[in-house]
């Protein structure tokens, strides 16, 4: 059984409402240019995440004497596939005895589960396109700039909205249901710390996606300049936008006179 599969159908479904368009920051850098002129961007692997806790789940190993062996069943095959049937009955029997499938089998996933989580691709978007907090983090502290993606294409509508929550999710080996089981490895993948809530993040995950990926280049609809951006820099992003064949909008955040926050004005 291809379990691998299982966790791709679900991030590839389709049925959930997007916004018509997400947000990308960046600080702007020596590669700024391959966004621009090759329509390049980089899925990352959640392990260079800043948080620990990104994409991490929880393994528990809870049910009946009839769950453990229907679970010990398929997991020897799996684990030691050397032995005979014969064998592995004896193994699976041992294991049940004493108790040892108890610590093992969580511990064994866990590391299983590390090894497909590091070579996760994922891109991190945002529903708001004005965050303080984010143009400061994630764009340069205002001296970078924010991309404005269409949603209504096959790049970007595989787009799932990240959940947030107190504790981390878990996932219970001896559940019955393998569809149940996909969906909250899939949770997993989209779940963060309540404290993150302010990014209102969604991204796209891609099981063997971490490099470089190239976009649509009709899905960028608009470019937002930093406040602080150098005027060298907002030379060359509008050289990169006028070359595009299909020319993204050009804006700008403004501080705001009387209160906390942007104004995005068009520089069309």
């Amino acid at each position: 059984m291809d379990r691998t599969k299982g966790v791709v159908d679900v991030l590839q479904a389709s049925d959930i409402t997007k916004p018509p368009f997400l947000y990308k920051y960046y600080a702007f850098d020596e590669w700024t240019h391959r966004i621009f002129e090759n329509n390049e961007i980089y899925l990352s692997s959640p392990e260079s995440f800043n948080d620990p806790f990104d994409s991490k789940i929880r393994f528990i190993y809870e049910g009946s004497r009839t769950d453990r062996k229907r679970f010990l069943k398929e997991w020897s095959k799996k684990h030691r596939p050397e032995l005979s049937r014969k064998e592995l009955l004896v193994y699976e029997k041992s294991i049940r005895k004493t108790g040892l499938d108890r610590q093992r089998v969580p511990e064994v996933v866990q590391k299983d589960f590390i090894v497909i989580r590091n070579r996760i691709g994922v891109f991190c978007m945002s529903e708001d396109k004005k965050n303080i907090l984010m143009w400061s983090h994630y764009a340069n502290e205002n001296a970078g700039f924010c991309l404005e993606f269409r949603t209504n294409n096959a790049f970007f509508s595989r787009a799932h909205p990240v959940e947030y929550d107190r504790v981390l999710p878990y996932l219970n080996l001896l559940e019955p249901i393998w569809d149940k089981l996909i969906t909250k490895v899939t949770l997993g993948l989209l779940t963060k710390a309540q404290d993150w809530a302010y990014e209102k993040e969604w991204r796209i995950v891609d099981v063997n996606g971490v490099g470089i990926h190239e976009y649509p280049s009709e899905a960028l609809n608009s470019v937002i300049l930093g406040c602080k951006m150098s005027p060298e820099n907002k030379k060359r992003i509008k050289e990169w936008c006028c070359a595009r064949e299909h020319r993204p909008a050009l804006y700008e955040a403004k501080e705001k006179e009387q209160e906390f926050g942007f104004d995005i004005i068009s520089l069309s």
